[in-house]
């Protein structure tokens, strides 16, 4: 299960792609869609509370790979998931902050069959650590500045 450092080149790759257009995190809030187009290529942070696309895009992926299913069973939810889908293959990147480690996981549709390979663990860089912990602020300075608005509203009523 530990192929090291054979997957780096594509985990650098789809984390370059996902960090070089802006940064763009899909949290939980406001979505421009809730599918493949709008995953692809981009970091999703994995919440349940508030339920963030993420977690819902990683549900969904779950529901239709058992191997994934029971990965996700044996090592818990990610903080932090980038996906990559093509028409036969569908691969995830799989982000443990506090454990200080990524996977790897390439599903590939089969006639009859999928083949699940998973790569890793491997240590996250620094500097995805440090976007990470960015990430995670602005988001939740997003959700507080949308509870002040909330209770200003309620506040002007």
């Amino acid at each position: 299960m530990n192929k090291p450092r054979q997957f780096f080149p594509l985990l650098l790759a789809l984390a370059m792609t996902a960090l070089v257009p802006g940064c763009t995190l899909l949290g939980g809030h406001s979505l421009p869609g809730t599918g493949d187009s709008a995953a692809r290529d981009r970091i999703l942070h994995v919440t349940e509370d508030p339920p963030s696309f993420g977690l819902k895009r990683l549900t969904q992926h779950a529901a239709a790979s058992a191997p994934l299913k029971e990965f996700l069973e044996a090592r818990g939810q990610p903080d932090f998931i980038i996906e990559d889908t093509g028409l036969m293959s569908r691969k995830l990147v799989l982000y443990y902050v506090k454990p200080d480690q990524a996977y790897l996981l390439s599903i590939k549709k089969g006639l009859t069959a999928q083949k699940f390979d998973v790569s890793g663990p491997e240590p996250i860089g620094k500097r995805t650590r440090e976007l990470f912990d960015a990430l995670t602020k602005l988001e939740q300075a997003e959700t507080n500045l949308a509870n002040a608005e909330v209770l200003t509203k309620k506040a002007e009523h």
